[in-house]
């Protein structure tokens, strides 16, 4: 039974980096800066088995996580990104007999995103690769799976509802609407959102997606995800589509659940994170 509740430990990854957010298929324009830092806490008492079922976690178990997560992106050239991703969390294990943790960094990601199509929608390209920094992959709560990793991803993106610029304020799209899909060696990965400007100050952002086991695995990972974000910015949808180097400053908080998954954890999380455009 130890045994078996070790490896249960074990395939609680840290599930708000399940997802990587490349924002979307907008590039940066060359020498152009966007940087973001971000803080999830995320809770579990439950657990999806390895058929789907959501179960209590053995022995009135409790998985909790804070990870920040510092995301870089840099326009080398107008239609090409260099893309920079380091996560660091703590993670922390107790039940009726243990209570365990463990942190430090995870994986840093480096990629490149190059924009294919400006028009009728935004295409681009990804590839990055991602490599352990040096955490210990057996000790539990595990940070991750200390193999390295290589993906590719194909974004589109679309705005809506362009309001001109009027006297000095900047133009701006009331609606911003992208899908992402990637691909690495063990998982296929899916992502939708959609930004609503309820002014250009203000934005409401909705995020669903997810990544399935592929090929499928009997001990493989299954996760489907939702968030729901309330933001503050300086420049309207500069926050998003890059447009310029106007310099802009945004703030978000939000809050989503893993809903659906196979042998990962059932739970919630609290999303922070701040964001600067130059």
């Amino acid at each position: 039974m130890r045994i078996k509740k070790c490896v249960i430990i074990s395939v609680c990854l840290v599930l708000s980096g399940a997802v990587q957010v490349w924002a979307g298929a907008w590039t940066l324009p060359q020498n152009g800066w966007y940087m973001e830092e971000g803080v999830t806490y995320f809770s579990s008492d439950k657990e999806f088995n390895e058929t789907k079922e959501s179960v209590k976690k053995f022995d009135n178990g409790i998985y909790t996580s804070i990870t920040s997560k510092t995301y870089i992106e840099y326009g080398l050239v107008d239609r090409l990104n260099l893309i920079f991703t380091l996560p660091y969390t703590s993670a922390h294990y107790v039940d009726d007999y243990i209570n365990i943790d463990n942190a430090g960094f995870q994986d840093l990601l480096l990629g490149v995103k190059w924009r294919w199509l400006q028009d009728p929608v935004v295409v681009s390209f990804g590839l990055s690769g991602e490599t352990p920094m040096g955490y210990d992959r057996t000790k539990a709560p595990t940070l991750g799976t200390g193999r390295s990793n290589v993906e590719g991803r194909v974004f589109v993106s679309k705005s809506f509802f362009h309001v001109p610029k009027k006297l000095d304020v900047p133009g701006w799209s009331r609606l911003a609407v992208s899908l992402e899909l990637a691909k690495d060696r063990s998982h296929a990965v899916y992502l939708i959102d959609a930004m609503l400007f309820v002014t250009n100050w203000a934005y409401l952002k909705g995020t669903w997606g997810g990544q399935d086991d592929l090929p499928t695995h009997h001990n493989g990972e299954d996760i489907a995800k939702w968030n729901l974000s309330l933001g503050l910015t300086s420049m309207g949808s500069n926050a998003i589509m890059r447009t310029g180097t106007d310099q802009t400053f945004s703030l978000s908080i939000g809050f989503g659940q893993v809903y659906q998954g196979r042998n990962t954890g059932r739970g919630s999380e609290m999303t922070v994170s701040i964001s600067y455009v130059f």
